[in-house]
């Protein structure tokens, strides 16, 4: 399987199956980066008292400020992967849309709060794409490898 096509491009066609793969991998690589981000942050801790009811009260609050340069360095590499996170999501799921003969502008949906998502999770990953050759490419059931091309489908 060539995954640059995978994950970086908007064409063709991939199985139920695939998408639950290409997503399993996303959200894995996504958790591990998040961890490590996590484990190399530096926080720093301050005391704040506050008045309530006459007596004053000292509370700890930890903060990760940007203005250490190790968080600020990875405050990008956590924005920078995002991105690319983001892309690749739309991409896979395009390809699913596409195996459902649905336009990849769909994927806009996923931005109405809650209704959205669960509306691609259901389209994308549980609804049965069409039986053979679409706008979109082959049969993904049929010929996975030329259905992830994306070459389109030319009746004469």
């Amino acid at each position: 399987m060539d995954y640059r096509l995978l994950f970086l491009d908007f064409y063709g066609r991939i199985a139920r199956k695939r998408y639950w793969y290409a997503t399993l991998i996303a959200a894995l690589i996504s958790f591990v980066l998040n961890f490590l981000i996590g484990l190399f942050q530096q926080y720093e801790t301050t005391t704040v008292t506050v008045v309530r009811d006459g007596v004053e009260v000292s509370e700890a609050v930890m903060a990760t400020p940007l203005s250490n340069p190790v968080n600020l360095s990875l405050f990008v590499v956590q924005l920078l992967f995002g991105r690319a996170f983001l892309y690749a999501t739309f991409a896979i799921q395009t390809k699913r849309l596409h195996d459902r003969g649905k336009s990849g502008w769909r994927n806009l949906i996923g931005f109405v709060p809650v209704v959205g998502a669960i509306c691609l999770l259901i389209v994308c990953g549980f609804l049965q794409g069409d039986a053979g050759p679409n706008r979109y490419g082959s049969d993904p059931l049929v010929d996975p490898v030329s259905a992830l091309d994306g070459n389109p489908v030319v009746e004469l």
